[in-house]
């Protein structure tokens, strides 16, 4: 009797499987020949650190997550991680910033600071409709951000 319910034990143990995970790779590409820095930041203001430094056109930022638990769709709740901070600085030749804020505008007045781009804007980075997606394979996503000659244009614009 005991054999039996050890191999019963045994047989439930094996069969149980875990939840199936989510992945997403999100890809940052310039398009520019300009020197690009992507810099974590803590509201805008304190800068954490220096995350990737483009040098060229064809440069690519790659930074991968998982999620327990299936998706059949585009994972948005892991995109808004992306960088595991709320605000992202994109710094065109180093003295040009534009900060891009994972958060809508609030506030009952128009946004002023025209350097901060919140996510009801086109071109915010933490904004998923930005991005190229792609399904890569089974639960496994892509989303892939253009660093463009009109973002480089805006900042040189409104800074």
């Amino acid at each position: 009797m005991k054999a039996i319910l050890r191999i019963l034990c045994l047989l439930v143990l094996f069969s149980c499987k875990g939840e199936p995970e989510t992945g997403l790779t999100i890809l940052v590409n310039s398009e520019l020949d300009a020197s690009i820095v992507l810099v974590r930041s803590s509201n805008g203001n304190a800068l954490l650190d220096t995350v990737y430094t483009f040098s060229g056109s064809s440069s690519q930022f790659k930074e991968s997550y998982n999620l327990e638990g299936g998706s059949d769709s585009y994972p948005i709740s892991i995109h808004r991680t992306f960088l595991n901070s709320d605000t992202i600085i994109l710094a065109f030749q180093d003295t040009i910033p534009i900060k891009h804020i994972n958060r809508h505008w609030l506030e009952p007045l128009p946004n002023l600071d025209s350097t901060s781009l919140y996510l009801d804007n086109p071109r915010n980075i933490y904004n998923s409709d930005n991005f190229e997606k792609t399904k890569t394979g089974d639960r496994q996503y892509r989303g892939v951000y253009h660093i463009t000659q009109g973002d480089l244009d805006y900042a040189i614009e409104v800074n």
